[in-house]
């Protein structure tokens, strides 16, 4: 049985709580008292000075609540990699903050070995897909909702239009003009409620309908239905500041189960959205998954919105925000 001693457990429980195999990227493995806290993946930025590079990553250490005494490092090498001289100075850093670098492993050209051997040890990274951490994450979670793989389409049917343009005007009537006047804290209720509502429709036939994508391509369109709807997932909003915190990450998602499955939703959905209803699902879903620590999943969901649309605000502004270095707190603390 691997442990997180073991090379091989060790990629194998990344791959497994970052939903990912990654690239060009360093994932530390935040320990405390021989138990797993967190898994947080940076890009390697070879170019980036050494100190400069250590102190970024302290400073995203010091963002998370539970005291950690221990660091599993993985670097993944590909175009990019970490440097020597960073590992040094990072390696240096963590021993001053109580958690040193406990094992140290290196993935590159389709191998896993000790970072700072002579590769002599050096496994193939194949062995990672039979490990029984892979293995109990896929039967947890099923197939891997990949932007690579997300559903393609050209044409909405006429039943998805025919929902979209229902869904519109329900939210320019009476009822929800007379919520809009109240503020934004009832309309982030209102949208947070109908949001549950589809959900609930979704778990309930155990797929995405036609009508529920015309839903939401309907709610979608409109900013304040779009921003709302996608908030609801982490939580719920009693103030215009908790919306806000809820967006950036600040608070923890409140239900890990209606979280994922209002993803799943949004995800499946892409199978009967065309043209200019995509962008605004696809940057809801690269918050998503940088909510859930997978910021290089994240990046991709926004690039294939701006592939539709190049002057997409919202992924623009996410972009700024998924590469600032800012860690969302459900990515730093673990589930109960």
């Amino acid at each position: 049985m691997a442990t997180i001693n073991d090379k091989v457990g060790i990629a194998s429980l990344v791959r497994s709580a970052l939903h990912l195999d990654p690239t060009d990227s360093i994932v530390l493995v935040l320990c405390a008292n021989s138990s797993v806290l967190a898994t947080l993946r940076i890009d390697a930025r070879p170019e980036t000075e050494a100190s400069e590079f250590a102190s970024s990553v302290i400073r995203i250490l010091a963002s998370i609540s539970e005291p950690i005494d221990a660091t599993i490092l993985v670097s993944y090498e590909g175009d990019k990699a970490m440097t020597f001289a960073q590992y040094d100075e990072l390696s240096q850093r963590l021993d001053l903050a109580g958690a040193p670098i406990a094992k140290a492993v290196l993935v590159t050209n389709g191998q896993i070995m000790d970072y700072d051997g002579d590769s002599t040890d050096a496994v193939d990274y194949a062995e990672v897909y039979t490990n029984p951490f892979t293995l109990e994450a896929m039967l947890a979670t099923g197939s891997l909702r990949l932007a690579e793989d997300a559903p393609q389409c050209t044409e909405a049917t006429e039943a998805t239009m025919d929902a979209k343009a229902e869904r519109i005007a329900q939210m320019a009537g009476e009822d929800y003009l007379s919520i809009q006047a109240r503020g934004i804290t009832a309309i982030a209720l209102q949208f947070g409620n109908d949001m549950m509502h589809q959900i609930a429709r979704y778990l309930d036939h155990g797929k995405v309908t036609e009508d529920m994508a015309g839903w939401i391509a309907g709610t979608y369109a409109l900013r304040m239905g779009r921003d709302t709807a996608t908030a609801a997932l982490a939580g719920t909003a009693s103030t215009e500041q908790e919306l806000a915190e809820l967006l950036m990450g600040d608070t923890l998602i409140a239900d890990r189960k209606i979280f994922d499955a209002g993803a799943a939703m949004l995800y499946e959905a892409l199978e009967f959205l065309a043209g200019d209803d995509r962008p605004n699902v696809l940057a809801a879903l690269g918050w998503t998954r940088w909510m859930a620590g997978q910021g290089t999943e994240a990046m991709k969901f926004l690039d294939q919105a701006l592939a539709i649309d190049p002057e997409h605000r919202l992924s623009h502004l996410q972009r700024r925000l998924f590469t600032s270095g800012k860690l969302p707190k459900s990515a730093s603390t673990p589930d109960k």
